[in-house]
């Protein structure tokens, strides 16, 4: 309940600080889809308005989820790589590849046994990532 009372808070989401390297996520040569799940339409609003000047994507491929509990996000079955933070998620992904940039709340080992028997591979940072997905795309 304090995790859900503190995400649905709109000063949380106000102001976003991007990992350093995201527009390079403009150059891929694949087709990029944002879901992103949100406790309130306040927020899920937010969250686009920022992303929007960022990220230089299709309007219909940023997907924002309004949830009320702890809804997993929905990955589509021809996704090739799967890119996201959270282990739980990850568990539910049937992606060829899962990324990840380690976050304090992705590294320790039960948070890593959630993910099951799914293969994933964690990195520093975004640049990183993004290096990784380049290669994966030739």
């Amino acid at each position: 309940q304090k995790m859900l009372k503190a995400y649905g808070s709109k000063e949380l989401f106000t102001d976003i600080k991007w990992f350093d390297g995201i527009e390079r996520i403009n150059y891929l040569q694949s087709d990029v889809f944002i879901v992103s799940n949100a406790f309130t339409q306040e927020i899920a609003d937010l969250k686009r308005i920022q992303l929007q000047p960022v990220l230089h994507i299709p309007d219909n491929h940023i997907m924002m989820n309004v949830i009320t509990d702890e809804k997993k996000k929905t990955i589509p079955d021809n996704t090739y790589i799967f890119v996201d933070d959270s282990f739980h998620n990850i568990a539910t992904s049937n992606a060829k590849y899962n990324l990840m940039v380690e976050t304090p709340w992705n590294t320790n080992e039960t948070q890593q046994k959630l993910a099951k028997d799914k293969p994933f591979e964690q990195f520093v940072d975004l640049n990183h990532l993004l290096d990784k997905i380049e290669i994966l795309l030739r």
